[in-house]
């Protein structure tokens, strides 16, 4: 955080994507996997990739009572929360979405801009999927729902390779996602 640090000093902490073009910091680099960041570390590590980067994207997981949770949704603009049309999924991103909205102001108009973005399972979930993101409607800004397309359970994710249906909904999501910005 000095002021002679340079962007270049960065590059020892993040796995540079080369092909897709952005930097990951990822938390746990232990082979043990035995240390959760810590809440301190999110602000610590928001201190730092702010100074370089216009934009930052933070993967949670659901875990609305870490405090390492708690602090990522304090440095929070725009919600992202990405389900499937496996019930229990979408079940606990409901949960996680009201019990941010009870949490503070700020939780709460997290929770009512956020955008759902209900993934299809199976090729046959499309009654499951409509049902799901009627649930979600009056909670959030904006629910898309992005069809079954083999090309997402197959490896590494190619826009290339996805249905133009799924392409589709996913320039959808990232859309709905930009308008919150």
């Amino acid at each position: 955080m000095s002021p002679t640090a340079t962007q270049g000093l960065m590059a020892g902490y993040v796995h540079h994507q080369t092909e897709d073009k952005y930097d990951v910091l990822r938390s746990d680099e232990n082979d043990e996997g035995d240390h959760e960041i810590q809440a301190s570390e999110v602000h610590e590590a928001h201190a730092v990739a702010s100074r370089y980067f216009r934009m930052i994207v933070m993967d949670s997981g659901n875990t609305a009572r870490a405090a390492n949770w708690r602090a990522m949704m304090e440095h929070t603009d725009q919600l992202v929360i990405p389900t499937t049309t496996m019930e229990d999924r979408a079940e606990a991103a409901r949960l996680t979405l009201q019990t941010l909205a009870a949490r503070d102001e700020h939780g709460e108009k997290l929770a009512r801009e956020a955008v759902v973005i209900i993934s299809q399972w199976k090729a046959e979930d499309r009654t499951e999927a409509q049902r799901i993101a009627k649930l979600f409607e009056p909670l959030v800004r904006a629910v898309v729902i992005v069809p079954y397309d083999p090309a997402l359970k197959a490896g590494r994710i190619r826009y290339e390779a996805l249905r133009p249906a799924t392409q589709r909904a996913w320039l959808a999501a990232a859309a709905a996602v930009a308008r919150g910005l």
